[in-house]
């Protein structure tokens, strides 16, 4: 009996029940739930602040260097609550209990009044009973750059309002005050000053109550620019110059200031929603800067600089950062500026490895950004050489309704090349209820929403076009990964899965390998919705050969891979390469040879561990402080065939991880033959899942609930039959597993077992 049959002739009661658990299923693709508050928590929510919301996203957005790194951190609080609140305003949560959106609204708000509270505010006035005579007069020095201050004005006790507003200070009549408008409590402003006079000026502004022509108060503002410096930065390497990551602050505020020249790549990416802190899923900084969510210290803002820049900055000491990928030492330096003067820095960037000298060349397997045009491509040259990433896939997507990212085409005559460094167009599609699936190295866009879910179909058109196909989440186990490698696994047509996307997962992974499925590690940033191009990465081995991308993708074809964002990997077994296949037919041991390298006190390796079917096989610590690379050398049994691979943890947070060496015995399949009963069983039980939410959805069909715009809903019903078909077929597919494994412990109870150590 399948489980719709009885779920469609279940109670109104029941069917309600399961509602929210499919509606949860149907979350935004790049989503997961929020967190829910307590019955206690939800006593303490005080009604809304004025503007509140409105303005923590400006300041947010548009003026971070007005606060300090500390406010900073409880700006931060305050977007994750609103974000939380603005997407169960919107829907993005079904499942939404009432008083949610009110919780996480107030829980923004008390964290944006702690951050006014802090200091945040340049300028306060106090007008309450009993407060002294205030200050009529304020000096006003400007950077030149950001022109956005927090005031604070407070007229008694009352709520805390928040005001956004524009204010030109290029006006010839004195008579014409700029206003301020206040109300009863503290009202908060974010003001944008625009026009700021270049030489010393005496701007008046008046105070004046909401609703009332007449001020009840004036204050000038002695404004005053700072007689600026001249700076001067050269970025080379090997004595040419070369696009760089860069972070410029002046100190000690640490505010940051966007250098001249800057990349902006605000016209080629989506808003994406802010889940959570640290990290949000959105890359965005101030003034155009990117943040890269890099482990250890160079984390943080910066800008894309296709060459060197000169630009005019006040004096003082100021901080330099300069970042290449992660085979380039970072560079940090501290400058002093003089008034009037030039003070001209020249970096020289040094590699502590070069990969490509090696055979071993980087890529990006996931990368979304618009690529209409040639000035799109150079803007996103200029960052995949600036993060020294060889092959970087630019990725259109897609879900139920439409497509994003667009691209003008694929296949060779859509790729784009310059000084050894190529984009190569590709898709994230379809995103559904069985995962997000990339195809890489296409013709065409593989997409046809009456297929949608028959990942199949999808498989074969991406291998008959020549293309890779993938599974990406899979090491973060989000947005319904289970699911797909669940259902697509024993057909064998994926041909890489990416196990790290800002950091290292490996539980699916490991399953997969210990139920025999060769497949290739890959990681890729998902920019821009967690990461930048190149802040993780794939490093595939063409030895002797170009780089060229068809060389590229047939590496990654191989298995021939490390991921990482941080460490490098190398590893042999017999002399063998990751993706490569040992066939053994006595019990001779394998050679086992494997190190890792880093920079001291940043990616250098505190753990290098050999792996074999899911278990720690070798370990290598440091013997000495600042020790910046390990070596394991071990002899392992071959058993019944095993896999093998290297995995290594920086000591910044950082790790990296090979596609396993396959051994194979005659005969057996290479797996973990001790856990294919309960991973199948496990994966059995994923499959149930699905059809469980097929079901669901075909009882709230026959109860009149699918509404016209449910087009996810609509699309699975769809396809509900023949995505059971597929179903069962899979489910065919591990019981012949679950007979081999039996069939092969029969026939040799007595055989060496997969999990025998060295």
């Amino acid at each position: 009996m399948t489980p719709s049959r009885h779920l469609i002739n279940a109670s109104v009661t029941l069917a309600a029940t399961l509602v929210g658990v499919f509606q949860a299923a149907m979350v935004d693709a790049h989503e997961t739930d929020y967190p829910r508050p307590t019955e206690d928590q939800l006593k303490q929510i005080e009604p809304p602040l004025e503007g509140a919301a409105e303005f923590a996203r400006e300041l947010y957005e548009q003026g971070r260097t007005a606060i300090g790194e500390e406010q900073m951190a409880l700006l931060r609080r305050a977007m994750v609550h609103f974000d939380y609140a603005r997407d169960i305003d919107r829907g993005r949560y079904p499942n939404a209990r009432p008083r949610d959106e009110d919780y996480h609204r107030w829980r923004g708000e008390r964290a944006l009044q702690e951050l006014i509270d802090s200091g945040a505010a340049s300028l306060q006035l106090d007008f309450s009973a009993g407060a002294p005579p205030q200050q009529q007069h304020f000096p006003l020095r400007f950077d030149g750059i950001n022109h956005r201050l927090v005031w604070k004005v407070r007229r008694g006790d009352g709520p805390m309002r928040f005001v956004r507003q524009d204010l030109s200070l290029k006006t010839e009549r004195y008579g014409k005050h700029l206003t301020l408008e206040v109300a009863e409590g503290t009202t908060c402003f974010l003001l944008n000053l625009k026009d700021v006079p270049t030489e010393p000026a005496t701007v008046v502004f008046q105070v004046a109550r909401r609703g009332e022509a007449d001020a009840f108060s004036w204050h000038s503002l002695q404004v005053e620019t700072t007689g600026n410096g001249q700076l001067a930065v050269e970025i080379v390497e090997d004595g040419e110059p070369v696009p760089a990551m860069v972070r410029l602050r002046s100190m000690p505020s640490g505010a940051l200031w966007a250098p001249q020249g800057a990349v902006d790549f605000r016209s080629q990416l989506h808003d994406v929603t802010k889940l959570e802190s640290p990290p949000m899923l959105d890359i965005y900084g101030p003034m155009g800067s990117l943040e890269l969510r890099l482990p250890g210290g160079f984390a943080g803002h910066y800008w894309v600089m296709p060459k060197g820049f000169e630009m005019s900055v006040p004096p003082g000491q100021w901080e330099l950062t300069v970042w290449r990928g992660l085979e380039t030492e970072p560079i940090r330096q501290m400058l002093t500026v003089q008034a009037g003067e030039w003070t001209r820095q020249r970096v020289e960037l040094e590699r502590w490895t070069d990969c490509a000298a090696k055979g071993w060349y980087s890529g990006d397997d996931h990368v979304h950004a618009q690529m209409l045009g040639g000035a799109d491509a150079d803007r996103l040259l200029a960052l995949t050489r600036a993060m020294d990433v060889r092959v970087s896939n630019i990725l259109a997507m897609g879900d139920s309704q439409r497509t994003y990212f667009a691209q003008r085409g694929f296949g060779p005559d859509f790729r784009v090349h310059q000084a050894g460094y190529w984009l190569v167009p590709g898709q994230e599609d379809p995103r559904s209820m069985l995962g997000h699936n990339i195809g890489l190295n296409l013709t065409a866009m593989a997409r046809d929403l009456d297929r949608y879910l028959l990942l199949d179909w999808l498989a074969e058109e991406v291998h008959a076009q020549g293309g890779l196909f993938g599974q990406t989440h899979v090491g973060q186990n989000v947005c319904e990964a289970h699911r797909g490698m669940a259902l697509m696994l024993p057909f064998e047509v994926y041909d890489f899965c990416s196990i790290m996307q800002s950091h290292l997962g490996t539980e699916l992974y490991y399953d997969a390998l210990d139920l025999g499925f060769q497949l290739t590690a890959t990681a890729g940033s998902d920019m821009p919705y967690a990461g930048v191009l190149g802040d993780v990465r794939t490093y595939v081995h063409l030895g002797e050969k170009p780089l060229t991308p068809d060389a590229w993708f047939d590496a990654v074809r191989r298995g021939r891979t490390f991921v990482t964002n941080g460490p490098m990997l190398d590893l042999t077994v017999n002399g063998k390469l990751p993706g490569e296949v040992i066939t053994v037919d006595g019990d001779s041991p394998l050679r086992i040879k494997a190190s890792a390298q880093g920079i001291a006190g940043e990616s250098a390796p505190v753990g290098l561990e050999i792996v074999s079917l899911s278990q720690v096989v070798a370990t290598a610590r440091p013997k000495a402080e600042g020790q910046d690379s390990l070596s394991v050398k071990l002899d392992l049994a071959p058993g019944d065939g095993r896999w093998v691979a290297a995995r290594a943890w920086g000591a910044n947070g950082s790790a990296a991880h090979t596609t396993p060496v396959w051994v194979h015995r005659e005969g057996k399949r290479c797996w973990n033959r001790e856990r294919v009963q309960p991973l199948i069983k496990k994966q059995l039980g994923v499959l149930d899942e699905i059809e469980f939410v097929v079901a669901m959805l075909e009882a709230r069909q026959a109860q009149g609930k699918i509404g016209p715009f449910d087009f996810w809903e609509r699309l699975i019903l769809g396809q509900a039959e023949p995505l059971r078909g597929l179903l069962n077929q899979s489910r065919d597919r591990y019981r012949k597993l679950l007979a081999q494994a039996d069939a092969e412990s029969a026939a040799d109870p007595a055989s060496t077992p997969n999990t025998e150590g060295p």
